[in-house]
């Protein structure tokens, strides 16, 4: 993973929807790359929550069907984050 991929996961893991949306304009990273543990910046950001960023990976083509190394979707990880605020 290069540093632009770094940066791009950073921006959707702490919620910097500006940050990813110039990436994603720009065309900087493949929206479905993906780190060490195959998560991509849309499993990350489903992790944490960060909603709008979810909807503008998902909006660019991000693939919801891809699992990461421990067999998780974005899909399953949305789950979680609503039955934790419950």
């Amino acid at each position: 993973m290069g540093e632009k991929e770094k940066e791009f996961f950073w921006a959707a893991r702490i919620g910097d929807f500006d940050k990813v949306k110039r990436f994603l304009e720009t065309r900087q990273v493949d929206v479905n790359c993906r780190d060490k543990y195959n998560d991509t910046a849309l499993i990350d950001a489903s992790r944490k929550g960060h909603v709008e960023i979810v909807e503008l990976l998902i909006n660019n083509e991000a693939d919801i069907d891809l699992k990461n190394n421990s067999d998780y979707t974005a899909l399953i990880l949305v789950g979680n984050q609503i039955q934790k605020s419950n």
